[in-house]
């Protein structure tokens, strides 16, 4: 299994180029302006916590100066007061830019948690959803048991991501 994953990081590695944070971000009450470069998936950071996710060229518009993100409406009314944003590469996991910011007119903490003090963050469709890592243990069996039974499922496990490696790793010599 060693041999596999070694070759599984070997072909990654090869097939990722090298995270180039963007030479120019703004964070202000609008959304986030970066540079336009190649279109990858950008996490978004509040405080350390991951609050969403967006594609730098899909979900932008071209602005002068670069590409503008607009903050999703349902996550607006959090934001009003001051938090420090980081932008990570979703893929390499490299942080390219982090910035304390103040939005709005507030004054406290900019805190994206529903009534209860649970922390949420925004799925693919752009909905606020409490976060997985906030959920008790009864609330997250069903999901982690549907999760292990489709990690059982043929071919699971392997290096399926990679094109063409996962049968010529399958092979013994």
């Amino acid at each position: 299994m060693g041999m596999l994953t070694d070759q599984c990081r070997e072909r990654r590695s090869e097939a990722m180029p090298a995270t180039v944070p963007p030479a120019h971000v703004v964070v202000d009450d609008e959304g986030i302006t970066l540079d336009r470069g190649a279109d990858r998936a950008i996490d978004v950071l509040f405080d350390d916590r991951r609050v969403f996710s967006f594609w730098s060229l899909r979900d932008t518009r071209e602005v002068p100066g670069g590409a503008r993100f607009a903050w999703p409406r349902p996550l607006r009314r959090f934001l009003d007061g001051t938090v420090t944003v980081s932008l990570v590469d979703h893929v390499a996991g490299a942080e390219l830019f982090r910035e304390t910011v103040r939005l709005g007119s507030g004054t406290g903490a900019v805190v994206v948690a529903d009534k209860q003090g649970n922390p949420l963050g925004l799925d693919k469709s752009w909905r606020l959803m409490r976060l997985f890592e906030s959920r008790d243990a009864e609330q997250s069996a069903p999901t982690a048991r549907r999760h292990a039974h489709r990690a059982r499922g043929p071919g699971r496990g392997r290096c399926a991501a990679v094109p063409g490696l996962r049968h010529a790793a399958g092979r013994r010599a």
